[in-house]
């Protein structure tokens, strides 16, 4: 096994491991699933684009990969606050 699939394998397991990325990824999904429930119920009114146009499709993946792509920065957010909170009872901040 290289170096590089190693070093993979453990920030992998760095991730998966803290309890805010289970909690962070169901919120990622649920939100994303809600988006796109709400945009195919209001497709073809007030004036937004069809269901099953091009644009609704585009919106619909947009606003899904939007919500993933923040709630992953939250969840390195969260990650690091941890890490300082542990540093500083540590005393070494």
């Amino acid at each position: 096994m290289t170096t590089i699939v190693r070093l993979s394998r453990a920030e992998l397991r760095k991730l998966a491991t803290p309890w805010t990325f289970p909690i962070t990824l169901a919120l990622s999904a649920g939100l994303a699933v809600i988006s796109v429930i709400v945009t195919a119920a209001t497709a073809g009114q007030h004036g937004r684009p069809a269901l099953g146009s091009t644009a609704s499709t585009g919106q619909m993946l947009n606003l899904g990969s939007g919500y993933c792509r923040s709630l992953g920065l939250l969840h390195c957010v969260a990650a690091l606050l941890r890490l300082l909170l542990t540093l500083n009872r540590q005393g070494a901040a």
